[in-house]
């Protein structure tokens, strides 16, 4: 039958506090660190945090946290310009200096022309 065996168990649970280095961005600006290959999505993280979290959910694939602490901040770290960053939701990259958010724009481009579009981004011209 289609699945069987393949059910791994997730190293997560919810109330778990654990510390994590992210190592990406994603498209929406969740930061993304790896607990054993499972990933693990920190919403106002940056590349190179070092952060202690908390799992607020947990799926099959993939789990949620919140910052408790920022242990080590990423080298493109930057306080937000604006009061309500990280509770309205229109900025997802305000948390970045102007040159790491230039860096996770464009591979946020790059990474859906090769999963969506399957195309080579490596001779992406950028403006």
């Amino acid at each position: 039958m289609k699945g069987e065996g393949t059910t791994k168990a997730i190293p997560v649970a919810v109330g778990d506090v654990l510390d994590l280095r992210v190592e990406e961005l994603v498209a929406g600006g969740e930061g993304l660190g790896r607990v054993g290959g499972y990933a693990v999505f920190v919403p106002l993280s940056v590349p190179g945090d070092h952060v202690r979290i908390k799992i607020i959910s947990t799926k099959p694939g993939y789990a949620r946290g919140l910052i408790g602490e920022i242990l080590d901040p990423g080298p493109g770290r930057a306080p937000p310009r604006c009061g309500v960053f990280g509770t309205c939701g229109g900025c997802q990259f305000q948390h970045l200096d102007a040159p790491a958010q230039e860096a996770a724009k464009v591979a946020v481009v790059r990474e859906a022309l090769a999963r969506i579009a399957k195309m080579d981004p490596a001779g992406l011209v950028l403006p």
